[in-house]
């Protein structure tokens, strides 16, 4: 990394992520400068370098523009907004959070939905949901569904000040499957999956679904034994202690005859740092988190 930041601008060596940022940190606190260089330019300029950067490592022009065109300030928890076009989830307590930039262009690339319904389950401040109506043209409307109903509030304000409310709807209520039950959903996604089973058996045939999850113990071991995978952990024991702070999946389905049948995974992405399992943060991204912003103000 200390290699490519002297070629490259700092999103383009860092990606941005927390993970990267932290470590730069570590390696020599000199660094700071170029992140807060990166910080003290207008939220235009920092959002424009972060959508090159998507852009540089493989995001479609499409997508890139989506979110060109959508103020992550305008969907960021106040305390962290100086922060909003950094590469990471902004949180909001200690079980809702902002979803990341890269995470967010990464679903929208492989999301397929061209028309009428999607519903997002945990749509927090509805960044995510505001970008995928700004990419698909076609798509009618993105029904989000919030369980931290203050949460759900902010996020109707900042869906209203970004002049998308009529796109985006966001719900302060969690999601069942007796509400599945009265919406033709074509697409539903979540950047938080926990036990859905019972939501994804309500789902109608043709129905595409997107989780962002711990990758599996058979897809584990179906990777090949040279596998960056397989050299990052031993197995998929030792994986499992640490998905949640940086190395989630991406897993793109459709429904078909009552079953899922998934045909996209995306590995090695950040995770949002919550799931409705656990209900929490885990404590090395909240360390992560707070560190860089500390480091970074101090």
């Amino acid at each position: 990394m200390t290699t490519r930041i002297k070629y490259l601008p700092i999103e383009k060596a860092t990606l941005l992520t927390l993970n990267n940022l932290t470590k730069l940190i570590k390696i020599d606190s000199k660094y700071k400068l170029f992140i807060h260089q990166f910080l003290d330019q207008t939220f235009v300029e920092q959002r424009t370098r972060m959508v090159e950067m998507l852009e540089y490592v493989g995001i479609s022009h499409e997508t890139c523009a989506s979110l060109m065109s959508v103020s992550r300030e305008t969907f960021a928890p106040p305390t962290t907004k100086l922060f909003s076009y950094l590469n990471t989830y902004l949180p909001w307590n200690e079980t809702s959070c902002v979803s990341p930039p890269g995470t967010v262009a990464l679903m929208i690339d492989r999301f397929r939905p061209y028309s009428k319904t999607v519903i997002e389950l945990g749509v927090g401040s509805g960044y995510h949901a505001c970008c995928l109506v700004r990419r698909k043209g076609k798509l009618n409307e993105v029904i989000g569904y919030e369980a931290n109903t203050i949460f759900a509030q902010f996020g109707a304000d900042c869906v209203s000040s970004a002049g998308i409310s009529d796109q985006v709807k966001i719900i302060p209520h969690a999601l069942n499957s007796e509400i599945l039950t009265e919406i033709k959903a074509n697409g539903i996604y979540t950047t938080a999956a926990g036990n859905d089973d019972d939501i994804i058996k309500r789902l109608q045939t043709g129905c595409q679904i997107q989780l962002v999850r711990p990758i599996g113990e058979l897809e584990y071991s179906s990777e090949k034994s040279d596998s960056w995978l397989k050299r990052r952990w031993h197995d998929h024991q030792e994986y499992s202690k640490e998905w949640n702070t940086n190395y989630g999946c991406i897993s793109t389905g459709q429904k078909h005859n009552g079953e899922i049948l998934w045909f996209d995974h995306i590995y090695d992405v950040s995770f949002v740092p919550t799931t409705r399992k656990t209900k929490s943060v885990p404590q090395t991204y909240k360390t992560m988190w707070h560190q860089l912003t500390h480091d970074l103000v101090s």
